[in-house]
C-alpha cells in the first residue's frame, strides 16, 4: 500500500474486515500501557466503536508512514469543502534527533453521520500545509527546482557544523523550455581576502580518524598524529571534488604557493596551525537540470583541548548514601584488575554514583582507567585532566576529588587492593 493512505469506515462490519485484511501487515494488537503522547493500540483504540456508534457516526482512517518512529501527529483541522469533500489538515511533529525505525500510524477520524462521504475519493489530506492525497490517490510532491548556483556545502567537524556558500563558480541552468542559461562569477584573486572567508576553529583532540599517506606505498591509511579529519556534506553530491591550501602567511607575505591536501571518501585530512582551504566541487551533466563548478572557501585554525577542575562539586541532587562498608568496587587499570572494599570502595563510589554528567560536555579526550561499583559501571577517569565520564555523560572532578581518588590509585598499586588483618574493623 502507498502511503499516505484513507480509509472510509461505515459499519462495525467494515471495521472487522479492515481489521481481519490488515492485521498480519501492521501492527493492529492492543498495547500493554497508554503512551505519555496518548497513542494507543488499534483494537484498543476499536473497543468503543459498537453498532449503535454506527448508526450516528462514522470513521476516517489515516494511515501514515514515518521514516522515525519518533515522528508524531496533530490533526490540524477537519472541514467540508462547498463540493462536500472532507479536507483534513494533519501537522507533523518531527524532533530533532530521532529513532532511525520506520512506522507507520493509523489516525481514526469520529465523524458525524449528517456528514457522511461516499468513499476515501471524497477526502482530502494536507500533510504541513502540503497536498498529500486527493481523490483515492497519493499526491507525490513536486520536483524541486535546479539549483541556480552551486548548492551550499556543510562543512563537519566534532565542534560542529559550519555552512559554505560558494565564493565563485561557473555555472550553467537547463531552464523548463530546455534551453541553458549559464552563469559566471568573478574568480580573481586566490585565495580572496581573510575578511570574506568563513574561519573555524576546531580541536585536534576531538578528531575523527584522519588519513596519512602509507609510507613507501599508494593510497593512505588511518593515523592518530597530529590533526583532524573535516567532512564536507552537500545538498547535492558533487561528482569529485579537489582541495588545495595556504598557510595562514598568504595574506601577509608574498609569492606563498598553494599545498596539496590529503582527502578521502568525502573528507580531508586539516593541518595543524592555520590553513586556508580552498574546495572545487564539479557538478557534472547528468540530467539533473545543472552542471557546473563551485569554489569554496574556509580557514581552519586549530586550539587546544583544555580541562579545568571543577571549583565545587559536581553533585546531583538527590545523591546515593547509605550504602555499607563492604560495598565491592573494581578498578581497570594498567592490565590488572583490582577488587576491594572497605573505606576506599565506599569513597570511590560515593564520588563517582554522584556526579551530575553532563551529555554534552563529552570530549575525545582518553580516559585512564575504568570503575565499577555496585551502583554503575564503566566508570572512565583521567586523574591528569581531572574528569570522570560514563554513558550519561561527563563531569569535571574537583581538586580534593582528583586528590582522593589518586590517594587510592597509589593504594591499590602498592598493596593490590588487599587491606592488612590488623586494623581492619578500624578501616570499615
Amino acid at each position: 500500500m502507498q502511503h499516505p493512505a484513507v480509509q472510509v469506515i461505515k459499519s462495525l462490519d467494515s471495521l472487522k474486515t479492515y481489521y481481519e485484511t490488515w492485521h498480519d501487515v501492521y501492527d493492529l494488537g492492543r498495547k500493554d500501557a497508554v503512551y505519555a503522547d496518548t497513542t494507543l493500540g488499534f483494537q484498543d483504540a476499536c473497543d468503543q466503536y459498537d453498532e449503535a456508534f454506527f448508526e450516528t457516526g462514522y470513521l476516517v482512517l489515516l494511515l501514515l508512514e514515518e521514516c522515525s518512529g519518533s515522528v508524531r501527529h496533530c490533526v490540524d483541522a477537519v472541514t467540508r469543502s462547498d463540493v462536500g469533500e472532507l479536507q483534513v489538515s494533519v501537522i507533523r511533529d518531527v524532533p530533532e534527533v530521532g529513532t532511525s525505525d520506520m512506522a507507520q500510524w493509523h489516525i481514526i477520524l469520529e465523524l458525524d453521520r449528517n456528514a457522511l462521504i461516499e468513499s476515501a475519493s471524497d477526502v482530502t489530506l494536507y500533510l504541513d500545509g502540503a497536498l498529500s492525497y486527493a481523490n483515492g490517490e497519493v499526491v507525490l510532491p513536486k520536483k524541486e527546482p535546479a539549483f541556480a548556483k552551486p548548492p551550499a556545502a556543510i562543512l563537519r567537524t566534532a565542534d560542529g557544523d559550519v555552512s559554505l556558500q560558494p565564493a565563485g563558480y561557473s555555472w550553467t541552468v537547463v531552464g523548463t523550455d530546455g534551453k541553458a542559461i549559464s552563469t559566471i562569477a568573478d574568480q580573481s584573486g586566490r585565495p580572496p581576502s581573510r575578511e570574506s572567508v568563513t574561519a573555524v576553529a576546531v580541536e585536534p583532540q576531538c578528531a575523527e580518524t584522519v588519513y596519512a599517506p602509507i609510507p613507501g606505498g599508494e593510497g593512505y591509511a588511518p593515523t592518530n598524529s597530529a590533526g583532524y579529519l573535516v567532512k564536507l556534506h552537500w545538498e547535492a553530491e558533487p561528482a569529485s571534488v579537489t582541495y588545495i591550501c595556504w598557510p595562514e602567511t598568504v595574506w601577509t607575505e608574498v609569492g606563498i604557493q598553494e599545498e596539496t591536501v590529503i582527502s578521502q571518501d568525502g573528507c580531508f585530512y586539516a593541518k595543524p596551525g592555520g590553513w586556508c582551504y580552498e574546495i572545487t566541487a564539479t557538478w557534472e551533466n547528468t540530467g539533473t537540470g545543472y552542471h557546473g563548478i563551485g569554489y569554496y572557501y574556509v580557514f581552519i585554525t586549530d586550539v587546544r583541548h583544555t580541562h579545568t577542575a571543577a571549583a565545587v562539586p559536581q553533585t546531583v541532587e538527590e545523591p546515593i548514601s547509605g550504602y555499607c562498608g563492604n560495598t565491592w568496587t573494581k578498578v581497570y587499570m594498567d592490565g590488572n584488575t583490582y577488587s576491594f572494599m572497605y573505606g576506599h570502595s565506599v569513597t570511590l563510589t560515593d564520588i563517582l554514583v554522584n556526579l551530575h554528567y553532563d551529555p554534552l560536555k563529552v570530549c575525545r579526550c582518553a580516559t585512564e582507567f575504568t570503575v565499577d561499583t555496585e551502583f554503575g559501571i564503566g566508570y572512565g577517569i583521567n586523574l591528569t585532566e581531572g574528569y570522570a565520564r560514563c554513558e550519561k555523560g561527563q563531569a569535571d572532578l574537583t581538586v580534593e576529588q582528583i586528590t582522593a581518588i589518586r590517594e587510592i590509585v597509589s593504594w591499590l598499586k602498592e598493596t593490590g587492593g588487599e587491606y592488612p588483618l590488623s586494623g581492619l574493623e578500624e578501616t570499615k
